[in-house]
């Protein structure tokens, strides 16, 4: 959308639609979209800005589909206002969808279910933890609520996973790419909020447990008014990423069912598992399975040449399918493996994609010690 589409007409699956422009005394421009729904109702909507974003999207299912409308009022980094119109029972209303950073979000079917979501960045965390340059807000998926009057952050149901796992390990080489200590504390929240997404915050939190006692970068240790009331001070990282984060909705802590604990618990007590014969690449001594699973929540395995966190996992008996963000000597990916006990010890099969195909590999160990 820019001023040359001022006056055309815009028609799609039953709207009709058109664009007008004013300059304001300030130095500002307003864009007026007037829209008539299907049944013929009509509204006028006006946002800031010459230059965004013009669509219908169906944004519910089985619904008559909705505008999307955004302006971009300018500036280095702000902003794009974008709403929504939507129509039930004929009659046409305006949903604010909130100011971004940018170019706002993108109408997306992140899922393929035929029914649209916004894709965007979290906002809140710019320049909240450090400078702007260097921040790496977590993604963001908004969908229209089923009353139809707001749009919801589902971000961390679990049908968005196989979208986030790849936009994490993007973010996390960044991050682990930031050599200056300073700089990359201000990347740290991010990461731990992308983790929480995936369920990974305990075990990102005990990896970075050293950078969060440190003081927070200068100028951003103050949460200050209207945020937090009264004002208060931060003396560490982590007490700045506890707060905020419980105050936006991240979840901190584990999420694992007790059965899956009890199992990863169980392989943990026996210390590692490796192959026995001698000389074997997969030795006790040089590349045992090892187990970890601290208080906080979070499951960890180690075995040669890598090391893993649990993001998912399903437990019966004595089989645990999990899925896994692991660091393979600096080659980061998601992979899918499952741990079944058997009476000599520990049989590993490992997936690179859907555990619904043949395993990649498949190894027994026995109990090291």
């Amino acid at each position: 959308m820019e001023k040359d589409d001022y006056g055309k007409p815009f028609v799609a699956q039953g709207w009709t639609a058109a664009l007008k422009g004013q300059d304001n005394r300030d130095g500002t421009s307003t864009t007026f979209l007037e829209a008539r729904n299907p049944q013929g109702n009509s509204i006028t909507v006006e946002l800031e800005g010459t230059s965004g974003e013009l669509g219908v999207f169906p944004f519910q299912e089985a619904q008559v589909p909705s505008i999307y409308f955004s302006a971009f009022s300018g500036g280095a980094h702000c902003c794009t206002s974008a709403v929504a119109i939507v129509s039930y029972g004929g009659s046409s209303e305006q949903i604010k969808i909130g100011t971004f950073d940018g170019g706002g979000p993108s109408p997306q079917d992140i899922d393929g279910d035929g029914v649209f979501e916004l894709y965007a960045v979290d906002q809140r965390h710019l320049n909240a933890f450090g400078p702007y340059a260097i921040s790496l807000p977590p993604h963001q998926i908004l969908t229209l609520s089923y009353q139809g009057d707001k749009f919801d952050d589902v971000t961390s149901q679990p049908k968005f996973r196989s979208f986030l796992r790849p936009r994490f390990v993007e973010n996390y080489k960044k991050y682990m790419a930031v050599a200056d200590d300073s700089a990359q504390q201000a990347a740290i929240a991010g990461i731990l909020a992308s983790a929480s997404q995936l369920n990974l915050f305990p075990a990102f939190r005990n990896s970075m447990a050293s950078k969060l006692s440190g003081k927070p970068a200068d100028g951003y240790d103050k949460c200050r008014s209207p945020e937090c009331s009264p004002e208060k001070m931060f003396k560490t990282l982590s007490e700045m990423v506890l707060d905020r984060f419980g105050r936006w909705g991240y979840t901190t802590g584990g999420t694992f069912r007790p059965e899956t604990i009890a199992f990863f618990k169980d392989l943990e007590s026996r210390s590692s598992f490796g192959d026995k014969t001698e000389g074997a690449e997969l030795s006790c001594e040089e590349a045992a399975y090892r187990f970890d699973v601290p208080e906080t929540g979070a499951i960890s395995f180690s075995g040669y040449e890598i090391s893993c966190d649990v993001e998912t996992a399903v437990t019966q008996e004595d089989i645990s399918v999990v899925s896994a963000f692991c660091d393979a000597v600096g080659e980061f990916s998601f992979e899918n493996y499952m741990f079944t006990r058997t009476a000599n010890g520990l049989k590993v099969s490992q997936w690179s994609k859907d555990v619904s195909g043949a395993a990649s590999q498949t190894v027994e160990f026995k109990p090291c010690g």
